[in-house]
């Protein structure tokens, strides 16, 4: 019997690369890509005043982001908004789980755009 080296190459990578993507994270943005986003939610502003944020701003970001955008109602939110301190229990306006560089930057930008309260949660590497 004589195997085909660069078939058996070629199908390693493509189980490995399979293995190696994060499933939970592409259910779950998979899940929220078909969400209703809502006429507008409540947030929290980096002075602690309260304000809304209008569906219209909330699709924008949604349209920029390759990740995820998790809202309340959102399957995988109370996973994403959990950290290790269970004392801890808040409840953000909204989760981004980016894909990459490009995403952190458009989620601060937004941020930062609409003077939100703004937390960054480690993806768990120490």
């Amino acid at each position: 019997m004589s195997v085909d080296r660069r078939k058996f190459f070629v199908s390693s990578l493509a189980a490995a690369v399979t293995l190696s993507l994060p499933v939970r994270r592409l259910i779950a943005a998979d899940a929220a890509s078909t969400l209703a986003l809502p006429a507008e939610i409540p947030a929290i502003m980096g002075d602690g005043t309260r304000t809304t944020l209008a569906r219209s701003d909330l699709q924008a970001l949604k349209d920029s982001l390759r990740g995820a955008l998790l809202l309340h109602d959102s399957p995988g939110y109370d996973e994403a908004r959990r950290v290790q301190n269970e004392t801890i229990d808040r409840h953000p306006a909204l989760v981004v789980q980016p894909s990459g560089a490009a995403d952190v930057r458009t989620a601060v930008t937004f941020a930062r755009e609409h003077s939100l309260l703004l937390a960054v949660k480690c993806g768990g590497h120490s």
